[in-house]
């Protein structure tokens, strides 16, 4: 049996929005790495190996998982009846928020113990090295610049590491609204949280 590890994927689910989803990978030629199955699923052989870091990324997942969120916001018996049915209205003003809370800590996690991050695309179950992502240790700082004369007004964002050098995002592609507040963006590989910025 080849070795496992726990590698966290940043995936978009169609009701529920960018969910960071712990999964069970091997190891494949070239580099690769071959996702097994959802971390939720595994064996008692392999969770009893995992890390604590691992069992703890496990732990905040399940928190938003469906079945979990099910329970919570719904009476529905079966998940597919409790997503078809998830009010815009309720998603929007309690499940995301809640999300968006788990996704903090998650990322933290991340960011703190150095957990294998990637993005992947939606139906492969291949990464490659291009797929990695990393957690900036950098809040960015936001400011606003106004110019207004007789004939018009215009404003310009700038973004700053807090150094006086300013940052350029035109090249970062592709940007995914992670959290809403604070404002927390994937642009390009780069997870990158925005002080005192509401994203939407």
């Amino acid at each position: 049996m080849k070795e496992t590890k726990l590698v966290i994927i940043l995936t978009r689910h169609p009701v529920l929005g960018v969910l960071l989803i712990p999964y069970t990978a091997e190891l494949g030629k070239q580099n690769t790495i071959i996702l097994m199955e959802q971390a939720f699923h595994s064996s008692s052989t392999i969770a009893g190996k995992r890390s604590e870091a691992d069992r703890k990324a496990i732990e905040i997942a399940s928190c938003y998982s469906e079945k979990n969120l099910m329970k919570v916001y719904s009476r529905e018996k079966n998940t597919n009846g409790f997503l078809r049915n998830l009010s815009e209205k309720t998603l929007k003003e309690i499940v995301r928020p809640y999300i968006e809370k788990k996704l903090l800590e998650m990322i933290t996690l991340i960011h703190t113990y150095g957990l294998p991050f990637y993005q992947k695309e939606s139906s492969s179950k291949i990464l490659f090295d291009h797929n990695a992502c990393h957690v900036s240790s950098q809040t960015i700082e936001v400011s606003f610049h106004f110019e207004a004369d007789e004939s018009q007004f215009c404003y310009s964002l700038q973004c700053t590491n807090g150094s006086d050098e300013f940052l350029s995002f035109r090249e970062k592609k592709p940007v995914i609204t992670v959290i809403s507040y604070p404002a927390v963006l994937l642009l390009g590989t780069t997870l990158m949280t925005f002080r005192d910025i509401k994203a939407s």
